[in-house]
C-alpha cells in the first residue's frame, strides 16, 4: 500500500472511532460463541445481520478474508455510522449478493448488498463519518422497471446498487473493488449508487459491471443542488457497459458513470478505459447547470482513453448547460464512432461553463448545437485535435495490472505545484494531494499528464510503426526531437498530418526539434513511422 493511502486510512479510522465504540470480528461461517468478541468467537453472516441493527456510531467490524454470501441487505442501523474493514493481506474479503448461487448477478440476487444512511450533512454534529475498506462487492442485481425505488424507506426497501449510500456525510471507501454487478431496470448504478451524500473513493477498481440505463457502474443522485459531492481518487474504471434494450428510456447514458444530479463529481488521478455505452458518454455522462440541479464535473490528472460509444456520442458527453473543468488530463479516442467530448443538441444555456487549468490533451470535441457559441477557454498549454488520439499517445499499450496506461509518446504535463495552483478556486474537498499520480509517483520535472506521470527519460521511443515483422528498420529517439533511423539507407521524408512534405534528411538521423507540436509521418524506403512531437 502506498504511504499516502496508509496515512489516509489511519486518519480515517481515528476519526470514526469514538472512545465508546465497540470492535467486532466476523468470518464467513462464524466461530465459537459467535458473539464477535474475538476471532475465536467471530460473528457469522447471520449474527452480523442482527448485530448491525443495533450498531452504535463508530463500531468497527473486522472481516476475515473469504466470501460472505448475504441473503438480505447489510443495513447498518439507521442514523448511525460504522467501519467495515476487510482483510488487509491474503485472501480478499468479498461481499456477494448471489442469493441464487449461480455465480453471476441474475434475477433473485440482492439489489443492494450494503446500505448506509447516517442522516447527516455538512452542518450536522456529530459528523458520524463512516469507513469501508478492503472489501470487494459483487453479484448485486437491480431490476426496477421504474426510476423510483422507494428510497425514503429504510427497512422496507433497501435501495439499488451493490453499495447504496443515502443522505450521509463524510463516507470513505478505500481499496475496494466493485465487479460483476448488473442492473436490468431503469435505476442504473449497479455497483455504486449514491444519493444526496458526500463520499470519497480512494484506490478502488470499478470494473465489469453492466446496465441498460443511468450508469453501467455508478449513478450519482441528489434531491437538490446543495447535496452530493463524490470524489474518485487514484481509481480505475474499466470494462463497464451500458447496453441497448427495447426499453424506451431517456436515461440510457454513461457507460461507467452517470451524473445527472448532485453538486460535484471529482475525478482525480483516475484511469477510465474500455468502458462502453450504446449512446452518450461511454466513460462519463453529465447533465448541465439547471435551476434545480447544477452538477460540476472536475477532471484532474486523469486518463480517459479507449472508451467506446456504439452509435455516436463521446467518452464524456453532456448537455448544452455543462459545467466542466479540466486540468492535466488526457482524453484520447480510439474509435471513429467516439469523440473525446460531445455536447448534445439541446439549446445552449447561459449557465454553460467550460474551464481548463491547462496541460490537457484532447483528441476532439463535437458540438451538436445548431449555432455553437461556446467559449471553451483553452490555454496555450492545452492541445486538442485528431492527432492526439489513443494510438498517437499510447500506441498499443493497454491497461496494466496496476490500473494505468503508460504513454509511449512524451507530452509535457503540469507539475504537482502547477496543478494545485490551477484549481484553487474549484471548490474541491480539503486534503486532496494533487502532486502525485495514480501510483504515487511525484509530478516533478518533465513528466506526462494524465493518471500515470512518466518522465521524458523513461519513454524510450515515441513511435508507432506500420512495418512488417521481418523488417530491420528502427527509429530511435535520441531526445530533443532528434531521431536515428537504423536498418535503412537513403533519404528520409517527413510529412505533416495533411500529407505535405515538411523535411527531408539522410537516413542516419533526422532533427524535428524545431518543428511545431503535432503528428508527423516519417517515410524511410518502404517503412512508415508515426512520430508525435
Amino acid at each position: 500500500m502506498k504511504i499516502k493511502h496508509l496515512l489516509i486510512s489511519l486518519t480515517a479510522i481515528a476519526s470514526v472511532t469514538p472512545a465508546f465504540a465497540a470492535t467486532y470480528y466476523v468470518t464467513p461461517e462464524g466461530a465459537g460463541t459467535k458473539d464477535g468478541s474475538s476471532w475465536e468467537n467471530a460473528l457469522g453472516v447471520e449474527e452480523l445481520q442482527t448485530k448491525v441493527t443495533t450498531n452504535k456510531t463508530g463500531d468497527t467490524y473486522n472481516f476475515a478474508g473469504g466470501k460472505y454470501n448475504f441473503n438480505k441487505t447489510l443495513l447498518v442501523s439507521y442514523k448511525t455510522a460504522a467501519n467495515l474493514i476487510g482483510a488487509e493481506t491474503g485472501e480478499r474479503t468479498v461481499f456477494s449478493g448471489d442469493v441464487n448461487g449461480d455465480g453471476v448477478a441474475s434475477e433473485g440476487d440482492l439489489s443492494c448488498i450494503v446500505r448506509i444512511q447516517t442522516q447527516t450533512s455538512a452542518a450536522s454534529s456529530p459528523q458520524q463519518p463512516a469507513l469501508i475498506k478492503n472489501i470487494d462487492f459483487t453479484c448485486a442485481y437491480t431490476a426496477s422497471e421504474t426510476n423510483s425505488d422507494g428510497q425514503h424507506e429504510v427497512n422496507g426497501v433497501t435501495g439499488p446498487g451493490a453499495l447504496f449510500v443515502d443522505n450521509s456525510y463524510n463516507v470513505t471507501v478505500e481499496n475496494c473493488n466493485f465487479y460483476g454487478n448488473k442492473a436490468t431496470g431503469l435505476l442504473g448504478g449497479a455497483a455504486i449508487h449514491l444519493r444526496r451524500s458526500f463520499v470519497t473513493f480512494n484506490h478502488c477498481n470499478i470494473h465489469d459491471n453492466s446496465g441498460i440505463s443511468r450508469g453501467g457502474a455508478v449513478r450519482l443522485r441528489s434531491d437538490n443542488a446543495t447535496k452530493g459531492i463524490t470524489t474518485f481518487y487514484d481509481c480505475a474504471f474499466y470494462n463497464n457497459t451500458l447496453s441497448k434494450t427495447d426499453v424506451e428510456d431517456s436515461g440510457r447514458n454513461g457507460g461507467a458513470i452517470y451524473l445527472a444530479q448532485g453538486k460535484q463529481l471529482n475525478i482525480i488521478n483516475c484511469t477510465l478505459t474500455n468502458n462502453e455505452s450504446d449512446t452518450w458518454g461511454s466513460a462519463i455522462y453529465t447533465n448541465g447547470a439547471g435551476d434545480t440541479f447544477s452538477p460540476v464535473l472536475n477532471i484532474i490528472n486523469s486518463t480517459i482513453a479507449g472508451n467506446k460509444t456504439v452509435s455516436g456520442g463521446a467518452q464524456i458527453s453532456t448537455t448544452q448547460t455543462a459545467s466542466i473543468k479540466l486540468v492535466n488530463t488526457i482524453i484520447a479516442s480510439k474509435y471513429e464512432t467516439t469523440d473525446a467530448i460531445a455536447f448534445n443538441g439541446e439549446t445552449e444555456s447561459p449557465k454553460f461553463s467550460f474551464e481548463t487549468g491547462g496541460y490537457n490533451f484532447i483528441s476532439g470535441i463535437r458540438d451538436l448545437a445548431t449555432t455553437p457559441t461556446k467559449n471553451l477557454g483553452w490555454k496555450d498549454t492545452d492541445k486538442q485535435g485528431a492527432e492526439y488520439n489513443y494510438a498517437a499517445i499510447f500506441g498499443s499499450n493497454a491497461l496494466t495490472a496496476e490500473g494505468v496506461i503508460k504513454p509511449n509518446t512524451f507530452f509535457a504535463g503540469a507539475t504537482g505545484e502547477e496543478v494545485t495552483a490551477a484549481v484553487t478556486s474549484w471548490g474541491l474537498p480539503a486534503g486532496l494531494d494533487l502532486t502525485t499520480d495514480q501510483l504515487g509517483n511525484e509530478r516533478v520535472g518533465q513528466v506526462t499528464p494524465g493518471a500515470y506521470a512518466v518522465s521524458k527519460d523513461n519513454i524510450t521511443t515515441n513511435i508507432i510503426t506500420s512495418i512488417a515483422d521481418d523488417s530491420n528498420a528502427r527509429l530511435v529517439n535520441l531526445g530533443a526531437g532528434v531521431y536515428a533511423i537504423e536498418g535503412v539507407e537513403g533519404v528520409v521524408t517527413v510529412y505533416n498530418i495533411n500529407g505535405a512534405t515538411v523535411k527531408t534528411s539522410p537516413a542516419s538521423s533526422i532533427d524535428l526539434g524545431a518543428m511545431p507540436a503535432g503528428l508527423y509521418i516519417v517515410k524511410a524506403q518502404d517503412t512508415i513511422f508515426k512520430v508525435m512531437r
